[in-house]
């Protein structure tokens, strides 16, 4: 695990980093410890390896522990690196510097495929997120067809006006990659 400390802006790795090498998956961990500055703020990671950056909230953290997503390690040759950004009320208040995780060294695969599980695929995402919130709609994507039942009664709507803003809300947290971050 990468131990880190961020002490108001700064934001330091303690030796010895782990090893990054292109292909890994749920491998690599990074456990931050926080001084003061950071109390009642919300954090956010970022994670950049120069061609694709993650963004990773708090909420999706285990006690200050955050895992290294696996768009970071997609390709080898890249650094990738880690900053913190904390928000109060929705505006940056206090954002670190860049602290380098390392660079991604080719790694042994088998096969010579890509192991990588990046982030669900946006239709994917979007039936999930439907799911969440009813079923029997029909929907399809790309050619991705998937079934899910909604009803006005579901979501609180009366007006088919009112069911499309319901799915439109549903749907707005969902990221959509850049093409070459997939």
């Amino acid at each position: 695990m990468n131990c880190l400390t961020a002490d108001k802006s700064s934001l330091r790795a303690k030796p010895p980093l782990e090893q990054l090498t292109s292909g890994m998956v749920n491998a690599v961990r990074c456990q931050i410890t926080f001084s003061e500055d950071w109390t009642g703020l919300t954090k956010i990671a970022v994670f950049s390896n120069g061609r694709a950056s993650v963004d990773v909230p708090e909420m999706e953290w285990e006690e200050n522990v955050i895992p290294l997503p696996p768009e970071m390690t997609a390709r080898p040759g890249v650094t990738v690196r880690l900053g913190i950004y904390g928000t109060d009320g929705g505006s940056v208040v206090l954002p670190t510097v860049w602290c380098s995780l390392g660079s991604v060294q080719v790694g042994a695969d088998p096969s010579g495929a890509a192991n990588l599980q990046p982030t669900a695929p946006v239709w994917e995402q979007v039936l999930v997120r439907l799911n969440e919130i009813g079923r029997g709609m029909v929907l399809s994507v790309n050619g991705m067809t998937g079934t899910v039942n909604l009803t006005a009664a579901d979501v609180g709507a009366s007006t088919e006006q009112e069911v499309k803003a319901a799915i439109e809300n549903a749907l707005s947290d969902i990221s959509i990659a850049e093409e070459g971050a997939y």
